[in-house]
């Protein structure tokens, strides 16, 4: 075996001592290198890559000790594994909207083919609070209303709110979302009744007292979802939001509504 012979052959057994820890793929790997003819750059980043997401393997067709080209199992990581990489990113991101967790976990399949149909889905839905609507029809048609359909909503409500005693603060058609101050009188008719603050006046002086009660409606969802409506206790001596429940009554902390609201409110009465 002459000298470069013998470097092929010891900085393969290098990489594989150092990187392929997982005996099974030791003939795949071989196969690949030896037979197939595979570039030593090519399996040393499929070796990182199958180390990273050893929990994910189980979304791949087949075995990665089945495999027999590279380059097979380079792409069915990347169709089969990255999405549910980035599925999960999603998942635990705590400004991703919990109603859209949901349906991720419970609709997985379309997810990772929405990915696969457009590779910046999940770009998309991370950067701009509107694009969320889009995901949802790819997810779950039946679960979005039409554009016309939540427009029409939106008028409807502006309407009953004006034959109450709360004041709009912000209509944005775009975003489908409108802002309302209320007091404790327009909070009995606009608020829901599983929170404290409708079902007697001493909730409502304990909890909103001298500060502000604003429910933000997202007519981008239908209204079976939590966070269709959202209420704010925000405090302008302290220009803080005390208080966000959504309209379950299950209490909010993080998430992107919530500092949009906060931005929103803040500049209203600056």
């Amino acid at each position: 075996m002459n000298f470069f012979l013998r470097l092929w052959y010891f900085r393969y057994l290098r990489f594989k001592k150092k990187l392929l820890k997982n005996q099974k793929w030791h003939k795949t790997f071989d196969h690949f290198y030896f037979e197939y003819g595979a570039h030593l750059g090519l399996l040393k980043k499929l070796a990182k890559q199958l180390n990273r997401d050893k929990n994910l393997l189980i979304h791949l067709p087949k075995p990665v000790h089945e495999y027999d080209n590279p380059r097979r199992l380079e792409e069915d990581l990347y169709e089969y594994v990255d999405m549910y990489r980035y599925a999960k990113a999603a998942l635990d991101d705590e400004d991703f909207p919990r109603h859209f967790k949901k349906i991720l976990r419970n609709n997985m399949k379309e997810y990772i083919a929405a990915y696969r149909r457009d590779s910046n889905f999940f770009d998309r839905g991370f950067t701009d609070l509107t694009k969320y609507v889009d995901m949802m029809k790819v997810l779950n048609k039946k679960n979005i209303p039409c554009k016309d359909e939540r427009d029409k909503l939106m008028l409807e409500k502006i309407n009953q709110v004006s034959k109450t005693s709360a004041k709009v603060l912000v209509k944005d058609f775009v975003k489908k979302l409108l802002i309302i101050e209320i007091d404790i009188e327009s909070a009995k008719l606009l608020a829901p009744k599983k929170w404290c603050i409708v079902q007697s006046e001493d909730s409502w002086m304990e909890y909103v007292g001298n500060k502000k009660q604003i429910l933000v409606y997202d007519f981008s969802l239908l209204d079976t979802f939590e966070d269709h409506l959202i209420g704010f206790t925000y405090s302008l001596k302290k220009k803080e939001i005390k208080y966000a429940f959504d309209q379950d009554n299950n209490k909010i902390k993080t998430g992107k509504m919530y500092k949009y609201i906060h931005e929103i409110y803040a500049k209203v009465h600056n």
